[in-house]
């Protein structure tokens, strides 16, 4: 089973900018809410990394519709179906922001962003047929994902729509990231030929 960390290296390097210590262009162009708390002013920061985020929830909801294609099981129709509601989101929020969508008329496994396509090429060309490399690797590309976005949250400048959106996502893929470990828990508990023994 090959496992790299292949996530970090793309899309996830560009996910980083967004947080980066008050940036010229948040300071130029400062974000405002409004009362029902849409953001009508973002900096270029923080535009681009909600449309990143929105590609990224797009390539793990194709990744987990792809697992659960090749091998059906509710765990990977629930993940993908919590990053398709994700989507929905953060869709409302581009919108709201007049920001393009990129995911709009996008098949699955189809992305705008160079990085998250060659992420998610890279994520079928290591995993295709084995199971417990799928949720490994899944596993990885959630735990940096986390990383990421805890690391660089202390120094997010900007609104707080912003800031609770990115927490929000901690919390979904901490989530994510647990029904994967119990998943991967199962099969290596079925795979263990000593289980034969114990469960007699």
């Amino acid at each position: 089973m090959k496992t790299v960390k292949f996530y970090a290296a793309g899309a996830l390097a560009a996910i980083a900018m967004v947080f980066v210590s008050c940036s010229k262009d948040q300071i130029e162009g400062p974000a405002s809410i409004t009362d029902n708390g849409d953001a009508q002013t973002l900096g270029n920061f923080q535009k681009d990394g909600l449309v990143l985020l929105l590609e990224t929830q797009k390539m793990h909801k194709d990744v987990y519709t792809w697992i659960n294609a090749q091998f059906p099981d509710a765990v990977f129709a629930d993940l993908a179906e919590s990053d398709g509601v994700f989507m929905e989101r953060l869709c409302e929020k581009v919108n709201n922001c007049g920001i393009a969508n990129p995911t709009l008329d996008k098949l699955p496994g189809e992305f705008e962003d160079v990085g998250v396509q060659n992420s998610y090429n890279e994520f079928l060309r290591l995993t295709s047929g084995d199971l417990q490399a799928m949720i490994e690797n899944a596993r990885v590309m959630e735990e940096e994902l986390i990383s990421t976005v805890q690391e660089q949250q202390l120094n997010l400048c900007g609104n707080d729509d912003i800031r609770l959106i990115y927490g929000n996502l901690i919390q979904e893929t901490a989530t994510q990231l647990k029904a994967l470990k119990d998943k991967m828990k199962g099969l290596v508990y079925e795979d263990d030929p000593r289980n034969d023994i114990r469960d007699q």
